[in-house]
């Protein structure tokens, strides 16, 4: 299945923010945190490690989105909701961050989106046929224990039940 053009979107959005929270954390780390001594200094500790950290975070969320991780659609899922509540206790924060967190789970709850992930039914997508004839021995499925349907035209092994191919 291909990947969904807002998925990139998103991931794009990730990096982007990624940098800008990486670049804040450094910066603030370099005139609040270093010079000085004292509560102060240990805030502003505190805060740009949180900022670091949440950057690298967003780097790796776009890219689990790029290669299309399971995970990564659950850690954008959380990382837009722990953006929304942010805002809402940062006074003067962006307005316009707090709609697009909003369509970016609005958009991932999208039935091809939750596909393209593995988290829901495909939707208007269908599996491929079940093979005519096949020489494979059969396996099963490491997910559900269900038995496995090799497909010859992709060389793969797929499973009815979970609506995925097996790794």
């Amino acid at each position: 299945m291909e990947r969904p053009t807002g998925v990139t979107i998103i991931a794009a959005l990730g990096i982007l923010g990624g940098t800008v929270l990486v670049i804040l954390g450094i910066l603030s780390l370099a005139v609040f945190g270093l010079p000085s001594e004292g509560l102060f200094a240990a805030f502003a500790i505190f805060f740009s490690t949180f900022y670091i950290l949440l950057g690298l975070t967003e780097f790796i969320a776009s890219w689990g989105l790029l290669v299309g991780k399971g995970w990564a659609w659950t850690l954008n899922l959380v990382l837009a909701a722990l953006s929304i509540v942010l805002v809402l206790f940062f006074p003067g924060s962006s307005f316009w961050t707090i709609i697009i967190n909003a369509i970016i789970i609005y958009y991932l709850f999208r039935p091809n989106v939750k596909a393209f992930f593995g988290k829901g039914p495909a939707g208007s997508y269908q599996p491929p046929p079940p093979p005519t004839t096949t020489t494979q021995k059969t396996a099963t499925c490491p997910r559900c224990g269900q038995q496995l349907t090799y497909i010859e035209q992709y060389k793969r092994w797929y499973c009815y039940n979970c609506q995925q191919y097996s790794s």
